[in-house]
């Protein structure tokens, strides 16, 4: 596995640049404080959930294109993504993982 990690924040940081945010206007979307924003710039790891939250206010999988694909790469497994069990094939990569994922309406 590659020992450069992933700095979480700073690619956050650039998302919300990208979108022309303020960091007000993020930390509203977000539910959370304007130090709270820049904390998370400056961190190397997140909470999950609030990935999630953050990923559908910017419009952008973190989890899918930065840890997941990252992770296959690296790795002697296959990470299957699926969003309902009909798409799952018969037969998968030996020493496949599969994560459910959901859709928000």
């Amino acid at each position: 596995m590659k020992s450069d990690k992933i700095h979480i924040g700073s690619l956050i940081q650039q998302k919300v640049k990208e979108k022309s945010l303020s960091v007000t206007q993020f930390a509203e979307f977000i539910n959370l404080s304007r130090g709270a924003v820049y904390n998370i710039y400056e961190s190397t790891s997140i909470d999950i959930d609030l990935l999630q939250k953050i990923s559908d206010v910017l419009d952008y999988d973190f989890i899918e294109n930065h840890y997941v694909k990252r992770t296959n790469m690296d790795s002697d497994y296959a990470i299957i993504t699926f969003l309902d069990e009909s798409a799952i094939p018969e037969t998968l990569p030996e020493n496949s993982i599969l994560f459910k994922r959901t859709v928000n309406n």
